[in-house]
């Protein structure tokens, strides 16, 4: 690859058609020196157009081609650099090496391969990106031309000898259609944005007949023959659309098609969840709890993406209105897509949308009777296994988690003779003295440590596995059977923490973020905003 780089024309060519200043759609004599931005492709974006139009170069119009692109790959840009590139694309200089193509509409040695480059979209929101991305590339006036306003506009950029670049819609060449016969024997490329059905469609017969000069029962004609059925999804035929376009001497189709859905969501998988599941693997057997929860959220990104076909719009199409949509409606299920939106947002897949947290609701609360009652029964019944005794009171009096409680060690907590203290993040905290015993009398009977492999093991509530701790799912049916519903409990402690102390005092009591901590305190009614308040006067 350095190679291909560092080659001397390469280079040149590199700082004279690729590097280019990322205004932001500001005037240039508007940004500020500190704020000044370089574009500079990166190595597939340009090689995809180097190979293009090295291609098209040698052997004219006429061709069509079909480029994909990845999560994140940068096609806007990549679509500009390759339109820009057409536009001044002149056929070689040594006659000996200009192509059958070429000659057969004409083209000489050092002649401009197609009179104009014409960029298509069938997305309005699109056409406004591709439109501000292009225009930052190339900043002779005239040379660019935005279709913005009506049919006429787009007709006389068409007729126009300035123009080289025409941005539209796919929309909007039906109306003029059978205005624009006099482009006959014009060369054209068309960039098509996305490959979409609408572009092998009725919309598409229109363009077809405009660029190639055809007219009446002859246009229709050529335009049918070349198009196939429709029927199936549009991105399991992407490349059978390029070719059913059909072959015209003076027209080159290139169609940039975004990454199929079920590639998408291969690259979701792999690299969120197959990734954390090969880390849990490396300290043994993976759970069928974080397995199930990858399967699920998977499911529901596949639901999405689905959902949104559905509604005629791409991942990249996606907007506010349809994520509040999906969020609004549909069971409950739904917010599992959550972290497939964020890694879309952050592999620029999507905008910067807001993704709906997820708040416990009463469903999930429990009184704060019911709380002290599932203590009291917790701390004086000796028929609940021990282990069980601890870990109802961790969840119901510390707040803590499941997941965290089954992870504790016994360097977790600190043994005296007359007092029992426990870790549950970064400060010790007292053990109330009824608790205190039943913790002392747990570690010298711990289950599963009769064995060799367990003998000296760390955890506080070994597994029946050697060298594991006891399964959260184990658990958690477990304090489920002696009338300890985990989460509810959890989210209710905490809720009744955050009233008597704090938030800030108590995330870092208790190992959760501030911010969990305050919508907490935010729900349960707490006004420490006083607090603070009044602390900051009493030291004044």
């Amino acid at each position: 690859m350095w190679e291909q780089v560092w080659q001397r024309d390469a280079w040149l060519e590199l700082f004279g058609s690729f590097v280019s200043e990322d205004t932001g759609g500001k005037a240039v004599t508007k940004i500020k020196p500190h704020e000044r931005r370089w574009l500079f492709p990166r190595f597939h974006q340009w090689h995809a157009v180097r190979t293009t139009s090295a291609h098209v170069r040698g052997h004219g119009p006429g061709h069509n081609y079909l480029l994909q692109h990845s999560t994140g790959s940068g096609k806007s840009n990549t679509i500009a650099w390759l339109a820009s590139t057409l536009a001044t694309l002149h056929t070689p200089a040594d006659g000996s090496e200009v192509g059958p193509g070429a000659m057969k509409v004409g083209l000489g040695p050092d002649q401009p391969v197609f009179s104009k480059v014409v960029i298509v979209t069938d997305r309005v929101v699109l056409d406004r990106q591709l439109q501000d991305t292009v225009s930052g590339f190339d900043h002779t006036p005239g040379t660019i031309q935005k279709i913005d306003q009506n049919s006429a506009q787009l007709r006389e950029a068409l007729e126009s000898a300035k123009a080289r670049i025409v941005i539209t819609t796919l929309q909007k060449f039906p109306i003029v259609a059978e205005q624009a016969t006099k482009l006959a024997g014009a060369r054209f490329a068309v960039i098509a944005d996305e490959a979409h059905s609408s572009q092998a469609g009725e919309a598409a017969k229109d363009l077809k007949s405009v660029l190639t000069g055809l007219t009446g029962e002859q246009a229709l004609k050529a335009a049918e023959a070349a198009e196939s059925e429709q029927e199936q999804d549009p991105q399991d035929r992407l490349a059978e659309a390029a070719r059913a376009r059909g072959k015209q001497a003076n027209l080159s189709f290139f169609a940039f098609t975004a990454t199929p859905k079920q590639k998408t969501l291969e690259m979701f998988g792999e690299r969120v969840h197959l990734r954390a599941l090969r880390r849990r693997a490396r300290s043994g057997p993976v759970e069928s709890g974080p397995f199930m929860q990858a399967k699920q959220s998977t499911t529901v990104a596949a639901q999405f993406l689905t959902w949104l076909a559905e509604r005629d719009r791409t991942l990249e199409g996606c907007t506010q209105h349809d994520i509040d949509a999906w969020y609004g409606s549909g069971p409950s299920t739904r917010r599992l897509v959550d972290r497939f939106l964020y890694w879309c947002r952050a592999n620029r897949l999507i905008d910067q949308l807001d993704v709906p947290r997820h708040k416990c609701d009463d469903r999930h609360l429990i009184g704060e009777h019911d709380r002290l009652r599932i203590i009291r029964h917790l701390l004086t019944d000796d028929g609940i296994p021990d282990a069980y005794r601890i870990a109802g009171c961790l969840l119901t009096v510390y707040g803590q988690p499941v997941t965290r409680i089954v992870t504790m060690t016994i360097d977790d907590l600190r043994i005296e003779a007359d007092s029992v203290q426990i870790r549950p993040a970064r400060d010790w905290l007292d053990v109330p003295a009824p608790l205190a015993v039943v913790i002392k009398r747990h570690l010298d009977n711990r289950t599963s440590t009769s064995t060799t492999a367990n003998a000296h093991t760390q955890w506080l509530f070994p597994g029946y596995m050697p060298g594991r701790h006891i399964r959260r799912e184990s658990m958690g049916k477990a304090l489920r059977d002696h009338g300890v519903p985990a989460l509810a409990a959890k989210n209710t402690t905490w809720q009744q923490l955050v009233r008597h102390a704090p938030p800030q005092v108590v995330a870092q009591a208790l190992g959760i973020s501030p911010k969990t901590a305050l919508d907490y305190a935010d729900r349960a009614g707490a006004d420490w905003m006083r607090y603070a308040a009044d602390r900051s006067s009493d030291r004044e």
